[in-house]
């Protein structure tokens, strides 16, 4: 699998899926190998779309501790997926 400039996952919008008073977790989801517009075509990439052959979901959880704020990043997808 080949990766142009980091990947698709840039060019994917967060959803909210819950938020509280020292939660918030956002969601992005990607279907197998449908297109998505490159941002960085053309100055920086020849690729002008972008496509995985792999169904996936990365969520980002953003919490409040006593110390400060832990970052917890979840990727859920068929296993053998590569990623980076």
């Amino acid at each position: 699998a080949i990766q142009d400039q980091h990947g698709l996952l840039r060019e994917l919008t967060y959803t909210l899926l819950s938020a509280d008073s020292t939660t918030a977790v956002f969601q992005k989801e990607y279907k197998a190998n449908n297109k998505v517009a490159n941002s960085k075509y053309p100055n920086k990439s020849t690729v002008s779309e972008l496509y995985w052959p792999y169904d996936f979901k990365f969520q980002k959880k953003f919490e409040l501790t006593t110390t400060g704020v832990e970052i917890t990043f979840l990727i859920t997808a068929e296993e053998g997926m590569p990623y980076m």
